[in-house]
């Protein structure tokens, strides 16, 4: 599979973090800075996590997708595949991680 890279203006937008460990808080970073307004969704949420986004503390739903512009699917592999399926109904980019 070819890649191709692309750099996004997430300014006010809408983007879903999936996963609430060490992987998910290593994007949240990056996607603040770029003015992104994110919400974490996961069952078990690091504490630094919490202190930086708002958070959905409950196994991913398709339907917790809704509004979003973007989506990072950082939790198990079997999660993973659940978010970019939902994101891929919905016509929305993942970056699976």
């Amino acid at each position: 599979m070819t890649l191709y890279p692309a750099f996004l203006k997430l300014d006010g937008l809408p983007v879903i973090v999936v996963g609430g460990g060490p992987v998910a808080l290593s994007k949240l970073d990056g996607l603040i800075a770029a003015g992104a307004k994110v919400t974490v969704v996961a069952p078990h949420v690091l504490p630094a996590i919490r202190d930086k986004v708002a958070v959905i503390e409950q196994p991913f739903r398709a339907a917790h997708l809704a509004g979003a512009r973007w989506v990072v699917a950082a939790a198990t592999p079997e999660v993973n595949r659940d978010v970019a399926a939902a994101a891929a109904a919905r016509c929305l980019f993942v970056n699976a991680v």
